[in-house]
């Protein structure tokens, strides 16, 4: 009996320990465990604005280069079987490519302002949806705050140059705090 008994309380710490190991694992989530990415992205952005100057404008091959650097890194970084135990990455990948495609396509279908505010949009439409896949709330508000001060902006500011400038560094910014952030409560 007394076997039985140290036998059952055995059973029951690996219970136990395994239903912390699971609740640590649902809350760790895809931006908390990659905050790196957020911290890469924030720099990308952030870097932009220099790299538009210096060439003019033209960051098509700026955005080229970072975004397939950016973009083969947070895939790496997200791919990894501890940051999705139960669930695919593939949502996530599949709004990376839109992000991609639209921020592109925002060039080849406006011109000038309006091609930089609906590249911004799209960009930060795609954030808002990795925070809602992630069941990061707080932080799809918190772009969504973004997306109405960039309109906000957009009536304000009327340099091509300059709106890009405080646009591209309002993201990055807001990227590279969420990392610091995440890093923090991770």
């Amino acid at each position: 009996m007394e076997e039985d008994d140290t036998r059952g309380a055995e059973e029951l710490t690996e219970r136990l320990a395994e239903i912390r190991r699971l609740q640590a694992t649902t809350r760790r989530s895809l931006l908390t465990e990659g905050w790196q990415a957020l911290l890469l992205w924030g720099a990308l952005f952030l870097a932009s604005v220099p790299a538009a100057y210096w060439l003019d404008g033209n960051t098509m091959w700026y955005w080229i280069v970072g975004g397939a650097v950016g973009g083969a890194t947070s895939w790496i970084m997200g791919s990894r079987a501890e940051v999705h135990p139960d669930s695919s990455a593939r949502p996530y990948l599949a709004v990376a490519v839109v992000m991609f495609v639209g921020a592109f396509g925002s060039f080849q279908v406006f011109e000038g302002r309006q091609a930089i505010l609906s590249w911004w949009a799209v960009l930060l439409i795609g954030f808002i949806l990795f925070s809602l896949l992630d069941g990061q709330r707080a932080l799809a508000v918190a772009m969504v705050v973004m997306v109405i001060w960039g309109i906000v902006i957009y009536g304000v500011i009327e340099d091509e140059g300059a709106l890009y400038a405080v646009l591209a560094s309002g993201l990055g910014a807001a990227l590279v705090g969420a990392g610091a952030a995440f890093r923090t409560v991770r």
